[in-house]
């Protein structure tokens, strides 16, 4: 009767651990299903949003179009460009021209903003156009310019840019008439720009440096020219040939 008892009880303890395994392996799988379940659900959501936005934004640029709105609809346009492109670019690099199509929209959304108040002029190298850079490497300085060195002047705001090649490499030069830096402030942006350390206000800027030194390391250079009052005036040196600077890294 003892030996019965005990080959009863193990059998019970048998019988409850394999429940017990099977249960959590069925909770395991629910779970597992679950979570790919969400999974798509997100990715659909990823789709869904950015394609209801643009759908919405061309509406509103058909409509200001049809209602004779044409500044407008042009702006909505060059918004639900720059919406598209920071979106969908899965890309680390892209052709000059793409980076100048961003540029230009923004410019003109700006434009659109600050009426009169604001007047650009865009100069590039025509062979440049196909060269492929990190992508959004000029357009936070476009922004820079715009916003930090353009909103605070009282009369028109004035900003011009370069794109050329010099001695192997491609040259980015932009120039406001803003309210421009004293060399303490200009000291400090250099060191916050290089510093390992969390980006701030400067988002963008120090996103832009921080990405050039993976790609490039030290082939590139970067400089500001500024005064209180006398605008700003930054330069960008890339090496014209990418390839070859990924090889040696």
């Amino acid at each position: 009767v003892g030996e019965l008892a005990v080959e009863f009880n193990r059998m019970s303890e048998r019988i409850e651990n394999l429940i017990n395994d099977v249960y959590v392996t069925e909770i395991q799988k629910k779970e597992l299903e679950l979570s790919q379940r969400q999974a798509q659900l997100h990715a659909l959501h990823s789709q869904i949003n950015p394609h209801f936005l643009f759908n919405a934004l061309e509406t509103i640029r058909m409509r200001s179009q049809m209602k004779g709105e044409l500044q407008t609809a042009k702006t909505i346009q060059n918004m639900a460009k720059i919406f598209r492109k920071s979106i969908l670019w899965k890309r680390s690099f892209v052709t000059i021209r793409e980076e100048l199509e961003l540029m230009e929209s923004f410019l003109e959304i700006q434009k659109y903003r600050f009426d009169t108040k604001l007047e650009f002029h865009i100069e590039v190298d025509q062979s440049l156009l196909d060269i492929e850079i990190p992508k959004m490497t000029f357009l936070p300085f476009v922004e820079n310019a715009s916003i930090h060195g353009i909103e605070s002047v009282p009369g028109i705001g004035y900003i011009t840019i370069q794109i050329a090649q010099e001695q192997g490499q491609i040259v980015f030069l932009i120039a406001d008439n803003g309210v421009g830096m004293d060399q303490e402030k200009i000291s400090e942006l250099h060191h916050y720009l290089h510093e390992e350390a969390i980006m701030g206000d400067s988002i963008g800027m120090k996103n832009v440096i921080t990405r050039l030194k993976i790609c490039y390391g030290e082939s590139f250079s970067f400089a500001i020219d500024s005064s209180p009052g006398g605008g700003s005036r930054i330069m960008l040196r890339l090496p014209l040939d990418k390839k070859k600077i990924n090889s040696e890294q």
